[in-house]
């Protein structure tokens, strides 16, 4: 009882009441172009008939909710500092009038200024009204009828009916939906951002790992976009013209027709690039009876395999995640066994380059888990596991098997 009545639609720029006709405000300009809108007088009458009106029909609603209790009547509402509110309407009782039956905005406040009304006439209200502090940290306003108190005077059967139900509603305020959390699954996800407990903390699915990210210095800045252009070049270029006319002139056929930047054409590691077009991967890419590229995927998978909790692994169990990505390269062979291929552009040390089991550890442990779900999600659409999944690190110029 303690909302505020609807009043949206008093909002809105037309309005129409039946006695009261049709009103509107106006531009402030002449042409009616301008955005600023000015109140007007027949505007301003509308509205107010119509708050008068549709006061009556909320008071109508709250007269037949107040007569239809059979034996006792509970009225629940949250309200703002209770002792100022309480204070205010009683000492604005005496000036009780139309106006301030349609100026008050909650059934409550309609309900306490009846009872102080009442006793500012010196009529028998037949309530009384208490504030009683709970907790010590939160007040209550308590509309009782003339006893002090809901019980004072009843029996003692009475008192444990009262009792009775008294701890059957705090049971029911207290009671948490046990599938809440099945509420708060997010209905698509990347595979960027997954991970086994994901869904185990909200805010690391919501927060996007590249504005969470520490700011880079400018030589990681330089490095992470010469990376990125010479993924994006792996994304667009024709395999065939690449090792026919170059990967320059390739480059410059994309930024003509663009697939990348100017910018990016003069940042990207063609030395890498060459080293990929000799390498053995791409002789078995070419050979190969079928090949996708750039294969975009959006498969379901179980909400289960995202919870390092027990308890919520069963809970989401049979729920499924709408997991979205991007596949490099997979192939097939002539055997028919499906091979992965994801590009990495992470730059090494000079240890990893010449130390190839170092380098492999450091790239399995920062991407396996993005490939094994690249594995999933492929077994989902092919319905077999592929047989290799494969990182080509771009610095090694090399594969490295997960």
């Amino acid at each position: 009882a303690g909302a505020s009545r609807n009043e949206k639609d008093l909002r809105d720029r037309i309005l129409y009441e039946k006695s009261s006709g049709l009103a509107m405000p106006l531009r402030e300009d002449d042409e009616g172009e301008s955005s600023v809108m000015l109140e007007t007088l027949p505007h301003r009458a509308v509205a107010a008939a119509s708050a008068e009106m549709l006061a009556a029909e909320e008071m109508r609603i709250l007269y037949v909710a107040l007569t239809r209790a059979e034996e006792r009547l509970i009225v629940t509402a949250k309200l703002k500092n209770a002792a100022d509110a309480v204070d205010s309407l009683r000492a604005d009782a005496d000036f009780y009038c139309a106006h301030s039956v349609y100026s008050e905005k909650s059934y409550l406040r309609w309900i306490l200024s009846a009872v102080f009304a009442e006793e500012a006439a010196g009529r028998d209200a037949h309530c009384a009204v208490r504030i009683v502090s709970v907790s010590g940290k939160t007040e209550e306003v308590i509309v009782t009828d003339d006893d002090d108190g809901a019980t004072k005077g009843c029996s003692e059967a009475d008192r444990d009916e009262v009792e009775k139900l008294k701890s059957e509603l705090r049971c029911a305020l207290a009671y948490t939906y046990p599938y809440s959390k099945l509420g708060a699954l997010p209905t698509k996800l990347s595979v960027s951002v997954l991970t086994p407990d994901v869904l185990d903390d909200d805010e690391s699915v919501a927060v996007d790992s590249k504005t969470a990210a520490e700011p880079l210095s400018p030589e990681a800045e330089a490095a992470a976009k010469a990376g990125t252009a010479t993924h994006v070049f792996m994304q667009f270029c024709d395999f065939d013209r690449a090792v026919e006319i170059g990967v320059r002139e390739e480059a410059s056929r994309l930024v003509r027709e663009g697939f990348l930047r100017p910018e990016d054409e003069r940042i990207i590691r063609y030395d890498e690039l060459e080293l990929f077009f000799q390498s053995d991967i791409y002789k078995k890419m070419r050979s190969a009876v079928e090949m996708r590229r750039e294969m975009r995927f959006n498969v379901r998978l179980d909400a289960s395999d995202f919870t390092s909790s027990e308890a919520d692994g069963e809970l989401y169990s049979g729920e499924e995640l709408l997991v979205q990505g991007v596949i490099d390269c997979f192939f097939r062979d002539e055997n028919g066994e499906v091979t992965v291929v994801d590009y990495k552009t992470d730059r090494l040390s000079r240890y990893e380059l010449t130390h190839r089991e170092a380098a492999a550890e450091k790239l399995r442990s920062r991407h396996s888990r993005q490939l094994g779900y690249y594995a999933s999600a492929l077994e989902t659409m092919l319905g077999e596991r592929p047989k290799r999944v494969l990182i080509y690190s771009m610095p090694l110029g090399d594969t490295i098997e997960v």
